[in-house]
């Protein structure tokens, strides 16, 4: 018993209990299950034990990321893109929505010469631009 006492001396009590408990269920990989484990392979399994809690109390410690604050509006820099775009097609027909890259790059020539896809905008594809003849003649 003093051997135990000595080698894990300074090793957190709960990484020894929870090397006990795993030997005595048996979930100890490759483990001897007619003895009981010799102080090298009880140290194995503390050690190991002991670099799993290491890692959660790292994680505990750790920083939070807190979440972004936007500036001025409240919104996101891509819902400020994506407003900017709904603005500036506005004036055009909306063809079709919730079209991946892959199927507009498939129907792009069926659609009317001018149309526009807009991924960001949940796959959008705005019709042509209607130029009115009057601004036509300016």
């Amino acid at each position: 018993m003093k051997t135990y006492e000595a080698v894990l001396r300074g090793f957190p009590v709960a990484a020894i209990t929870e090397a006990a408990h795993r030997f005595t269920a048996g979930l100890v990989e490759g483990q001897n299950r007619s003895f009981a484990p010799s102080t090298a392979e009880f140290m194995v399994q503390v050690r190991k034990i002991d670099e799993v809690f290491a890692i959660k109390r790292s994680r505990q410690n750790a920083p939070q990321i807190t979440a972004p604050v936007y500036r001025g509006n409240g919104k996101a820099p891509f819902e400020i893109e994506a407003e900017k775009l709904r603005q500036k097609y506005a004036n055009r027909e909306i063809l079709k929505v919730g079209v991946s890259y892959d199927q507009w790059r498939s129907m792009r020539h069926e659609l009317p010469h001018g149309h526009t896809w807009i991924g960001a905008l949940n796959g959008t594809i705005f019709g042509p631009e209607i130029i009115i003849a009057a601004e036509a003649a300016e």
